[in-house]
């Protein structure tokens, strides 16, 4: 064999050399390759302008050889609030955060913005730092230092306090051990008592305060507190410092609904009811809210239920006003627990669409008691 390829002319050598590169090039162009791309994102269409032929992936109607029968027909039917909701859920895979963990942040210095704003409302002056010098702050620094010192002291106190409160309510084992801690108890210890009927009283004991955040709901000071127990679970509090002391908002701990979101969804009440909502802007309109120009849509979730509504608000009003202002403040995707009053139109086809009558708190809790307040205006 040796001598036999020695024999080749050199032409030929070259031109066997050359068929043989042509036939490793034909072998790489015909191979089959891979290329990983990452799709681009999915752009959702209004639903009113879309029928069931034009939805991507799905044969049209008319290209179907075989007939089908009235079963597959009504099968078939569109419902553009089901596949909207249903394309949202195929896209999203995070679940919704709890409560207040969409607005908590951390700093210490809220925590001294808050003792300093108890020292001012309950009309403690500079000057009682002289006057009772309870730990000989009064040495060779200045006045504005000491203030500093006694305020950072005052609310390190307060918050140890607070904590204390907390861990009171946790490790509550009765409801009306839980009700010494709450807010607005009056009114509220019936509530705890229906919702303690269907769901288990949790105890639990207190490790630390995770991260905490100084919220303001109508003027009034609140403390929204991540709290992790000493089994590693985590709880959003919220809390404020009232005349009577430091109370918990039961409401917004356990996020209290008169109905459950399945139950209003499939009985869909014609008087409003209020409910605790996540809500973000949205561009769903189809049925009795399908003019865009007349309404506002906005994406309504519920914590620990699947279920979605869609809440509309009519354009140009003092409710529309209030959501742009809240929504144009808001962070993490839009996302923000309000408590809303909503109700389903009469004759309604829309079995998710909802009218947005009125946002009563643009967190999980009441700022005013609402019995003292509808007590109040009946009084009027």
């Amino acid at each position: 064999m040796g001598s036999e390829v020695a024999s080749i002319p050199i032409c030929g050598q070259l031109s066997f050399r050359k068929s043989m590169a042509d036939k490793g090039k034909r072998t790489r162009d015909d191979e089959i390759r891979v290329i990983e791309e990452t799709p681009e994102e999915v752009v959702r269409l209004d639903a009113p302008k879309r029928g069931p032929v034009e939805k991507k992936g799905k044969i049209a109607v008319e290209a179907m050889v075989t007939q089908s029968s009235d079963k597959e027909e009504k099968e078939r039917h569109f419902d553009p609030e089901k596949e909207w909701i249903d394309e949202l859920q195929e896209k999203e895979s995070a679940t919704v955060p709890m409560g207040w963990f969409v607005v908590l942040g951390v700093g210490l210095i809220g925590v001294v913005i808050w003792a300093a704003f108890q020292i001012l409302s309950s009309g403690t002056k500079d000057d009682s730092v002289e006057i009772t010098n309870p730990e000989g702050l009064l040495t060779n620094k200045p006045l504005e230092k000491i203030s500093e010192i006694e305020a950072q002291r005052v609310a390190e106190e307060h918050f140890k306090n607070m904590e204390m409160v907390v861990s009171s309510f946790l490790s509550a084992d009765s409801i009306e051990g839980k009700a010494k801690y709450v807010r607005h108890r009056e009114r509220v210890l019936p509530l705890m008592k229906e919702f303690y009927q269907d769901h288990p009283l949790k105890v639990a004991e207190f490790k630390r305060t995770v991260e905490y955040r100084i919220l303001a709901l109508e003027y009034r000071p609140f403390l929204a507190l991540k709290i992790k127990d000493k089994e590693g679970e985590f709880y959003p509090i919220l809390v404020e410092d009232t005349s009577e002391g430091i109370l918990v908002d039961w409401e917004s701990f356990v996020c209290f609904q008169p109905v459950s979101p399945d139950s209003y969804i499939e009985e869909r009440p014609l008087e409003p009811v209020s409910m605790r909502v996540y809500a973000t802007p949205d561009h769903f309109h189809a049925y009795e809210f399908s003019d865009e120009s007349e309404f506002a849509c906005y994406q309504l979730k519920f914590r620990n239920s699947k279920e979605i509504l869609y809440g509309f608000v009519k354009r140009g009003g003092v409710l529309d006003q209030k959501f742009r202002t809240v929504f144009s403040e808001v962070r993490e995707k839009g996302l923000q627990p309000l408590i809303l009053k909503l109700r389903f139109l009469e004759g309604s086809r829309a079995p998710r669409s909802v009218l947005i009558e009125e946002m009563e708190s643009r967190l999980w809790a009441f700022a005013e008691n609402p019995a003292a307040v509808a007590s109040a205006e009946e009084g009027e």
